[in-house]
């Protein structure tokens, strides 16, 4: 991932990273080539309007690098502010494979994401609960054995958001409006299905470890540190 702006870089490495993938973040286009060289990623996610060299210069060298080597082609999605067609044109130009403008919805890069890198790794484990993105199957593990949890679709719908977007305090009336399709101040919904998935998922749900929340905020999903 290549961005100058440290908060653009924080907002996507807890998403991508509770996605399942290792990310390596730089803040120049210098660094990012030294990167591409030195650990070969599958896939860049590059700003456009950065110091020095800019993002279309470094696809341009990214591509000329590649074809020198006889190396295979890294998927680029460009991140920018600049959502002109022109801009748009010279980045397809330069090489890139998908083109997204600022803001953009976090949910909806993961799925570009996803669809440039098909074969990727998207589970994300840890010694109680397991969630697979791709299969939508969930687990938790009692008694030493995994056992699989069913959630309705509006819990998963709001599992899945909290998820993508791990560490992240989310409002409840984003939450109403992102997953219940809601613009009302009615949050109790939120609060009831919050509930449910805590029910269901936490080791205890009296004290909830994944699912946390704050008053006045909201909520976010916290993976824990640790490994199976």
């Amino acid at each position: 991932m290549v961005d100058d702006d440290p908060r653009i870089r924080e907002t996507l490495a807890g998403p991508l990273g509770a996605a399942g993938y290792d990310v390596t973040a730089v803040g120049d286009g210098a660094a990012a080539l030294a990167a591409v060289e030195r650990e070969r990623p599958d896939l860049i996610i590059l700003d456009v309007a950065m110091p020095g060299m800019d993002g279309f210069a470094v696809c341009r060298e990214l591509r000329a690098y590649e074809e020198l080597s006889g190396l295979p082609r890294t998927p680029v999605i460009f991140l920018t502010v600049r959502d002109d067609f022109a801009s748009e044109e010279t980045g397809f130009q330069a090489g890139a494979d998908d083109y997204v403008a600022k803001p953009f919805s976090i949910p909806a890069l993961l799925a570009r994401v996803r669809l440039r890198l098909p074969n990727a790794p998207v589970r994300v484990i840890d010694d109680y609960l397991r969630l697979d993105l791709t299969t939508r199957d969930v687990a938790v593990r009692r008694d030493g054995v995994w056992q699989p949890v069913r959630l309705q679709p509006l819990e998963y719908a709001l599992l899945e958001r909290l998820y993508l977007n791990a560490g992240i305090w989310i409002s409840r009336s984003d939450l109403l409006e992102q997953v219940f399709d809601r613009d009302d101040e009615d949050t109790k919904a939120v609060e009831k299905y919050i509930h449910f998935l805590r029910q269901k998922l936490e080791p205890d749900p009296k004290a909830p470890v994944y699912i946390q929340s704050m008053r006045s905020v909201g909520y976010r999903f916290k993976p824990l540190d640790r490994a199976v």
